[in-house]
């Protein structure tokens, strides 16, 4: 087996990795990037709509940090950890300065640096990337990290860690031909994005399908508030069309486009939401999906309806219409059909505002750590997190590996992964990946899915159980197989532990809606943490501090 020795390990190649990477770079160490996908692309950050919400005052001098901090705890019905908030808003405005250092370049309006209002912020603090989209954020990050000398492995999945004398030391990482490499480090970084392709509806790319939180899980680290998973109330839904985001905040916010059940009805207005503050995407996505799960849908969506939007506004939000939907150039339709799609996990590994997880030497930046949203994201807040603590992971890494000599991991410990990746590669016969993966994600899309039960939850749990034996007789004919069947393992641990916290909270706040309890719960301030102890699944439940 390859081994490769660094000083700080970074594992993900979105945003908040490559910021992490170039924070431990320009601290003095050597840094390893390792990505299952081309790093800066085919992940989250890359295809965002490259938002970032930080309080400069830009058009509204009241505008500060303590706002952004007040917003996103109201926003998250009171459940974040306030550390975190506090760390978030209160770096968000030096990291733009310093995207902008790295070279990404940004919207201005009359020779000034342009900021907009989105739902749940009191004030427009959200800077957009010039190019309207993430890799324009992404591509200049990849540019600047391999000018100073950080090193890439790209098309490795790392898929397990190992831990000696109480610290991380090292991963198993397993290359897209399917083969094991060992990656050792003195600190590692977690920063793997989410699982949006754990539910069988979701915007996010292909890639994303848990493996942050199931190497986390796995070693035994805390995970927070994986109930809380965040859809976006307006992905496109339409037969033969991908599941895109129709970007509500400029077609419905700002141009007056109407969503309407199948009786003609406004649904929004009819479930009380009249206003941008009150529209955000936790509120939206329980009216639209109430109102689809009662059989007012239409198609199994709701019908957006443009024609109360003006032909200036259809021009200019005409980005927010997928291409796809316009017969030719020209054509703007009339009305098409949308409906919630799974867009953002606020759980994740569970850190400080240092961004330390509970494993000395693993430190976890971006959407794959979790207690910042709280139970709902306000939007902007995901790249400002992907900065801020990519920055703040990646300098507490190299501080941590200048300071602490290099530990090897157990030979016994390598040997038993490599056997586990090795007895994978001989499965040649047994049920078809691709099934047994579609299979899993509609699992975790009907039990855990906008509306949730006792019951479905319980049912979900059992049925990934039972694909957990079934994938471990999966068929697995080329070698480059392997790297799939670890991807479908990821997918149920990440849904074993989405289930089992939205099965503790016995309420509804801000994304987890439960139909059996509707209602928000003031007893329930609390964040439920989920950790694997002796091979099993354990909960604890701890008040917001």
């Amino acid at each position: 087996m390859e081994t490769i020795t660094t000083d700080v390990l970074v594992i993900g190649g979105g945003a908040a990795g490559l910021r992490a990477a170039i924070a431990a770079r320009e601290a003095g160490t050597d840094v390893l990037l390792v990505s299952k996908t081309p790093v800066g692309y085919a992940n989250c950050s890359a295809i965002s709509n490259a938002g970032i919400a930080a309080a400069m005052g830009l058009r509204d001098p009241r505008d500060n940090p303590e706002a952004h901090v007040r917003d996103t705890i109201e926003g998250g019905r009171f459940i974040n950890q306030r550390a975190l908030v506090e760390a978030l808003a209160e770096r968000s405005p030096r990291e733009i300065g310093e995207a902008q250092r790295l070279g990404i370049q940004f919207r201005t309006f009359e020779g000034a640096m342009f900021s907009s209002l989105t739902p749940g912020h009191s004030y427009p603090r959200a800077v957009s990337v010039a190019e309207g989209i993430g890799v324009g954020m992404t591509r200049p990050m990849r540019e600047f990290a391999l000018k100073i000398g950080v090193g890439f492995r790209e098309g490795t999945l790392a898929y397990q860690l190992f831990q000696r004398d109480g610290r991380a030391v090292a991963a198993l990482g397993v290359d897209k031909d399917g083969t094991p490499v060992l990656l050792q480090a003195k600190a590692i970084v977690l920063a793997g994005g989410g699982a949006g392709y754990a539910y069988a509806r979701t915007n996010n790319p292909v890639a994303m399908t848990g493996d942050g939180y199931a190497l986390a899980y796995r070693a035994g680290v805390s995970l927070i508030d994986m109930e809380f998973v965040q859809l976006y109330p307006t992905g496109l839904n339409e037969p033969g069309l991908p599941s895109v985001n129709v970007y509500y905040e400029g077609l419905v916010l700002r141009g007056g486009a109407v969503l309407r059940n199948s009786l003609g009805e406004d649904t929004l207005a009819k479930h009380g939401l009249l206003t941008d503050k009150q529209r955000t995407r936790d509120a939206m996505t329980r009216a639209l999906s109430l109102e689809i799960a009662e059989g007012r849908g239409v198609q199994g969506g709701v019908v957006m309806d443009l024609g109360a939007v003006s032909a200036d506004d259809l021009q200019r939000f005409a980005r927010a219409i997928p291409k796809a939907l316009a017969s030719d150039a020209t054509t703007t339709p009339k009305s098409f059909h949308v409906s919630p799609v799974v867009h953002y996990f606020m759980g994740g590994v569970k850190v400080n505002a240092q961004a330390e997880t509970d494993l000395p030497g693993l430190f976890a930046g971006g959407e794959v750590a979790g207690g910042i949203h709280g139970a709902n994201r306000l939007g902007g807040n995901a790249l400002a997190e992907t900065l801020v603590f990519g920055a703040i992971a990646g300098e507490n890494a190299a501080q941590f590996a200048l300071r602490e000599p290099p530990i090897t991991p157990m030979e016994r410990d390598v040997q038993n992964g490599a056997d586990r990746i090795e007895h994978v590669a001989t499965q040649q016969r047994g049920e078809s990946l691709n099934a047994l993966r579609e299979e899993a994600r509609g699992i975790v899309w009907r039990s855990a899915g906008p509306i949730r039960t006792g019951h479905d939850l319980e049912s979900g749990l059992l049925e990934l159980s039972d694909m957990r034996r079934r994938l471990a007789g999966a068929a697995v004919p080329e070698r480059a197989d392997v790297v799939k069947a670890l991807e479908i393992e990821n997918i149920i641990t990440t849904g074993e532990t989405i289930i089992a916290s939205a099965l503790e909270r016995t309420e509804s706040r801000g994304a987890h809606f439960r139909l059996d309890y509707p209602h928000e719960d003031g007893a329930w301030l609390k964040n439920v943490l989920i950790s694997c102890v002796g091979g099993a699944m354990q909960a604890v439940i701890q008040p917001v501090p």
